[in-house]
């Protein structure tokens, strides 16, 4: 969840972290109290610190970049100078750059790829992107079709993030550890060629089950984390995306 990958990447990076281990940490985001995501984003701060002061500011969507801002602003002014602001809020699909403890982070919708919803974190003074659930460095790639994944867009985030990497650039996913930019080539190309072999098969009109049975990843599987386990799953969802947009076949041009 992109959420963790930022929190944590904010606490890990925030300068002097003994001395604020006790300071006063307000979260300020646009989640909602529905689901689980408020007390996810609190887990992982006490995972960091178990000492840290955390308090809420507001978790309902302010409407706006600026009506959060200013909601933010009226607030910091009340609180001790050693407090540290996490303020989460989509950005709709503009690039937002927040500014903490001396830190430029800047957030970069990436939109209808794992979700309708993914985000690349970037933090330019270390060179490290973090990228949330549409790439990961262990297991086949994953795009939820049911809450506004694709393959295109998925392929459309790798190209993006690729872009923006260089040679050292330390690569955050949403599942795995910490890679480079050559392993979100290899994913990118692994699609790609994935994509292609269950088009030919689609051609054929073969089904689904069809599909899985031919096994295309068997050569792969002992190459990636957890290939065997997850294979299925990936083939799965290519499988319905080739079968239901034929525009698929001709998306994510190789970035080298």
């Amino acid at each position: 969840m992109i959420y963790k990958a930022l929190v944590v990447l904010m606490l890990l990076l925030a300068p002097a972290q003994a001395a604020w281990a006790r300071a006063p940490l307000v979260l300020y985001t646009d989640f909602g109290m529905a689901d689980g995501a408020v007390a996810a984003v609190k887990g992982v701060a006490y995972s960091v610190s178990r000492d840290i002061l955390i308090s809420d500011l507001s978790h309902e969507d302010p409407g706006s970049i600026f009506a959060g801002a200013y909601r933010l602003y009226q607030a910091e002014s009340f609180w001790p100078r050693d407090t540290v602001f996490v303020a989460v809020i989509d950005p709709g699909d503009d690039p937002v750059t927040i500014h903490l403890n001396g830190e430029h982070v800047r957030l970069l919708p990436i939109r209808a790829a794992h979700t309708d919803g993914d985000t690349l974190v970037s933090f330019p003074e270390h060179d490290i992107l973090a990228v949330g659930d549409y790439f990961r460095s262990v297991g086949y790639p994953v795009v939820d079709l049911s809450n506004g994944g694709s393959l295109a867009g998925i392929l459309e985030g790798l190209r993006a993030t690729i872009d923006r990497a260089g040679p050292d650039t330390k690569i955050i996913p949403g599942h795995g550890p910490v890679t480079d930019r050559k392993a979100l080539i290899a994913q990118r190309d692994l699609i790609l060629a994935l994509r292609d072999k269950v088009a030919s098969l689609v051609a054929q009109n073969k089904t689904l089950e069809e599909v899985v049975a031919a096994k295309l990843t068997a050569d792969i599987d002992p190459q990636i984390p957890q290939g065997e386990e997850t294979s299925e799953r990936f083939i799965k969802w290519l499988y319905a995306e080739v079968k239901t947009t034929k525009a698929g076949v001709k998306t994510g041009q190789a970035t080298q």
